[in-house]
């Protein structure tokens, strides 16, 4: 077995889209993106996979990113973030920018600032210096390897840097 730990790139895109998906759900069966999105799962995933793309930096923009790959298949994904540089204060523009390019078309319009509100509500204020480490999964096959271990150690290696 072959792990390989690298930054994301623009092309992970559906992976990052999956692991914020995935992450959001947990071992739930519906998550904060059903509920929050309000469409069905593969127009959550499609949705998501845009929000990595972005033009400006957020707390799911695939440069937070770091991608294991096992023997060149991507394994398990995470991001971390300085949130005074690109938390989630920077995703509402992001989805502003989703909007304008038509990519939320199509769905039930959702209460953007009602949402915010309620994942703001959920989330501990920021303390001074933080790193967040945020949206972690592992594809079920690669699941019970240590590949979270090997992830989170070199997130927090880039946090304190």
């Amino acid at each position: 077995m072959d792990v390989r730990i690298r930054p994301a790139m623009a092309d992970d895109a559906p992976f990052l889209g999956w692991v914020i998906f995935t992450a959001g759900r947990s071992h739930c069966p519906r998550g904060l993106w059903d509920v929050l999105l309000g469409r069905p799962e593969d127009q959550c995933l499609a949705i998501l996979e845009r929000l990595t793309v972005t033009q400006e930096p957020h707390a799911f923009h695939h440069t937070g990113f770091i991608v294991a790959e096992v023997d060149g298949r991507r394994a398990a994904a995470l991001s971390g973030y300085d949130p005074a540089v690109s938390g989630l204060e920077m995703v509402g523009p992001a989805f502003a920018e989703l909007a304008q390019d038509g990519v939320l078309s199509g769905g039930p319009v959702v209460d953007n600032q009602r949402g915010a509100a309620a994942v703001r509500y959920c989330v501990p204020e920021e303390a001074e210096g933080a790193w967040v480490i945020e949206s972690v999964a592992t594809m079920p096959e690669f699941r019970r390897w240590g590949i979270i271990d090997t992830l989170l150690n070199e997130i927090l290696e880039k946090g304190r840097g």
